[in-house]
């Protein structure tokens, strides 16, 4: 470990002690309390959490705090570093931009074809009361 930091989560084991706060903000002992090793659950550890990750953000859902994240991130079972992946946000963007675009290609096709459809159904109810 460098300086006492966990950087990875092999070192994520013992204790820790933190400062214990009366009321008027006042420390008044330490607090022992274990270390735990957390993930968020929007990640890219494993192919499930990969595929529900981009499912979420296909449906531009917090987004922004999900690019952030893999920004960040170097390494799985490591401690996030600022801004240390940037390009992944173009990913990202690539991302967003084709599947809203398939979405939305795929959502005004339907459209259009039950409008075709109904424009069939009038003109044929149409001609069969003119006769």
């Amino acid at each position: 470990m460098n300086d006492g930091l966990v950087t990875q989560k092999s070192e994520c084991i013992g204790f820790f002690y933190s400062d214990v706060y009366d009321y008027n903000g006042e420390t008044i002992g330490l607090e022992r309390t274990k270390r735990e090793w957390e993930v968020n659950i929007n990640n890219y550890d494993h192919i499930f959490n990969s595929m529900m990750t981009f499912f979420e953000i296909s449906t531009l859902e917090m987004w922004p705090g999900m690019m952030y994240a893999a920004i960040d991130g170097i390494g799985e079972d490591l401690v996030p570093e600022e801004k240390a992946n940037e390009w992944v946000a173009l990913i990202f963007i690539l991302f967003i931009f084709f599947t809203t675009f398939f979405i939305m290609n795929l959502f005004i096709s339907v459209i259009v074809d039950k409008f075709n459809e109904e424009i069939k159904k009038r003109q044929g109810s149409d001609n069969f009361t003119d006769e």
